[in-house]
């Protein structure tokens, strides 16, 4: 089974992998969250590691909402 904590990882990756830096505009973007529900809107961020946060934040709202579907 499990864990909470895996099941936020899996999800984290799945969102990493899915994600782009967008040249043009000088910044990291998903939507890999905004697509799979309307309650979320797509990550941008300028540097990695606030990127990172955001996805890990998200990954964990994301796993806990549908828990509690």
């Amino acid at each position: 089974m499990k864990t909470q904590e895996d099941k936020i990882q899996k999800i984290q990756k799945e969102a990493l992998n899915d994600s782009y830096f967008l040249k043009a505009k000088n910044c990291f973007w998903t939507s890999y969250f905004s697509m799979k529900s309307d309650k979320f809107k797509a990550i941008f961020a300028d540097d990695i590691e606030s990127f990172g946060l955001k996805v890990r934040q998200d990954a964990e709202k994301y796993v806990l909402n549908n828990q509690t579907q």
